[in-house]
């Protein structure tokens, strides 16, 4: 349950939440299961702040810094993470069905049975991300970088790549197998 204060403060805007982030920085932000319904959080700072099991559905999030955030279990769906920095997230089990993470910076974020279908991911940077069990059905890669992701059981059809798209170093293994790695996502999910 979110922290009726943090909830608040929110509500007054990203201005407010921002100067107050700046002045509180040791406070541990918990905004789990709030309902942010199209929210507008842009250029919000969010980092290490819990989001877990929000409803973010439409949220304007884009340029928020979200670095080391729990958003696992939260509902992204048509949300806008434009150039946002998610770095290190926890987007487990996340669905970000037609999300839009334009050039959003996801290196090293878990995306673990998290839904990307339809979602937006042009020149998006994905290294070292963690995939396990994502679903990419219909997802726009135009460009993004995936390099040294953890593929393991991932779902990929229809994906859109370009040969702008880096596809280096991609693990096929479970986390306790010796690491087998391939170079192209879509023949990965057949090896």
């Amino acid at each position: 349950m979110a922290n009726p204060e943090h909830l608040a403060l929110l509500r007054q805007g990203v201005d407010v939440w921002n100067a107050w982030r700046a002045k509180e920085r040791s406070v541990l932000r918990d905004l789990s299961g709030a309902n942010l319904i199209v929210a507008h959080l842009i250029v919000a700072d969010l980092i290490e702040a819990d989001l877990s099991g929000a409803n973010l559905t439409g949220a304007k999030l884009r340029g928020a810094d979200l670095w080391k955030a729990n958003l696992s279990g939260a509902d992204l769906t048509s949300a806008n993470l434009t150039g946002a920095k998610l770095t290190a997230v926890n987007l487990i089990n996340v669905n970000l069905t037609s999300a839009d993470l334009t050039e959003a910076d996801l290196s090293r974020a878990d995306l673990s049975g998290a839904d990307l279908s339809g979602a937006d991911l042009s020149g998006a940077n994905l290294r070292a991300a963690v995939l396990y069990g994502a679903q990419l059905v219909e997802t726009n890669l135009v460009d993004a970088t995936l390099t040294d992701c953890a593929i393991y059981g991932i779902s990929a059809w229809g994906v859109e790549l370009s040969e702008g798209t880096k596809q280096q170093g991609l693990i096929i293994t479970r986390p306790v197998e010796p690491a087998v790695t391939v170079d192209d996502l879509e023949i990965a999910q057949f090896v």
